[in-house]
């Protein structure tokens, strides 16, 4: 089906996926409508801001609402500064962006005391964050508040780069998230300065948007490990390349001919810190070459290879990368419906939780 675009190129399909998912959880679209009404473009402001002087900061809040959501819920104990806190586990200790909450929380307070929620803000601010990369925007449902426990133990429950596709499937749904969920949130964020998708030449407005919704899109599973944005430490590669499953060998799914390279990268004995891309070839701009990277034998994560690997995940690879133009359309608004989904994951709402005064902080 043909993406519809109103005349700000705003797509209409991702206004037509609030109808399509029940309105969950108490949460609806302008919430804040009438207690504060400039919540969400104070909110936009303030991550335009950031993202204008640090662009990494984009995909890092994209990934500071996926680990918030998935471990108890879109409900930003992520935020908390308590003892054995959640932000101090492995998995989240390179996340970046709280900043960015704080200064937004900040200026809301001042107009609008104790009425947003910064599980709402964190929200909001993943979403500003991918139309300020260029991406597509979406209607964000609003109406969260703020959980009041944030244990590090949870954070157990995050997709591991060690995790076989039987232990992410299962993860996912028990979040209420489907394969296509899984395979399309765990695409890679990348940085290649590119003019292709899927091996077309980008020559129209109309191309370059859904390049851009694509781009934007690609994914921002941080795996445990806490690797930064399109890279993983090489101490997480060595065993993969050399001792794959206490074995003197690599993993039989890297690609031959690409062994060589990842092992000049990151030689055994050698310096565990060093990055490498995950997005192989791809490294200044967000765009598509992680899926065609999975075809190729060319993942750099365990957990990643086994999406191509798997039947069940593969066919939603292959049909990524389709190439049609009327199947990239369908992709953005498939990515769309994903991170509405997401959203929704153990939302607090009526007399539930709190709105904090201070997003690190418990009332």
């Amino acid at each position: 089906m043909e993406a519809l675009y109103s005349n700000n190129k705003t797509p209409i399909l991702f206004l037509i996926i609030l109808a399509m998912s029940a309105l969950g959880q108490g949460t609806r679209v302008g919430f804040y409508r009438t207690t504060c009404p400039r919540a969400e473009i104070i909110v936009q402001s303030v991550v335009q801001s950031f993202v204008n002087s640090n662009p990494t900061i984009a995909p890092g809040l994209l990934r500071m609402f996926f680990h918030d959501c998935f471990v108890r819920g879109c409900d930003a104990s992520i935020l908390l500064d308590v003892s054995y806190a959640e932000k101090t586990a492995p998995p989240n200790s390179r996340l970046r962006g709280f900043e960015v909450i704080d200064a937004a929380k900040s200026q809301l307070e001042t107009i609008c005391p104790g009425v947003v929620s910064c599980a709402d803000i964190l929200a909001l601010a993943a979403r500003d964050s991918v139309v300020q990369s260029g991406g597509f925007w979406w209607e964000v449902r609003t109406g969260r508040r703020d959980g009041l426990v944030s244990r590090d133990c949870d954070a157990t429950n995050l997709p591991g780069r060690k995790d076989s596709i039987e232990v992410q499937i299962r993860k996912f749904a028990e979040k209420g998230l489907n394969i296509q969920d899984l395979v399309t949130l765990t695409g890679k964020l990348s940085r290649k300065n590119t003019t292709t998708v899927y091996g077309h030449n980008i020559t129209n407005g109309t191309d370059l948007l859904i390049k851009k919704s694509m781009d934007v899109f690609m994914g921002f599973l941080d795996h445990p490990g806490g690797h930064t944005i399109g890279t993983a430490a090489c101490a997480l590669l060595c065993s993969r390349l050399y001792h794959f499953n206490n074995t003197t060998g690599p993993d039989p799914a890297i690609n031959q001919t690409f062994l060589p390279h990842l092992r000049s990268l990151c030689p055994e004995g050698g310096d565990g810190a060093k990055r490498v891309d995950l997005d192989t070839g791809s490294v200044h701009k967000f765009d598509i070459s992680y899926y065609e990277n999975l075809k190729n034998g060319r993942g750099i994560l365990e957990s990643d290879s086994q999406l191509w690997n798997d039947p069940r995940t593969q066919r939603f690879v292959e049909w990524f990368l389709g190439g049609s133009r009327q199947q990239q359309s369908k992709f953005s608004v498939e990515f769309g419906k994903s991170m509405v989904r997401l959203g929704d994951i153990g939302v607090k709402t009526g007399d539930k939780g709190e709105i904090r005064r201070v997003c690190n902080a418990i009332n």
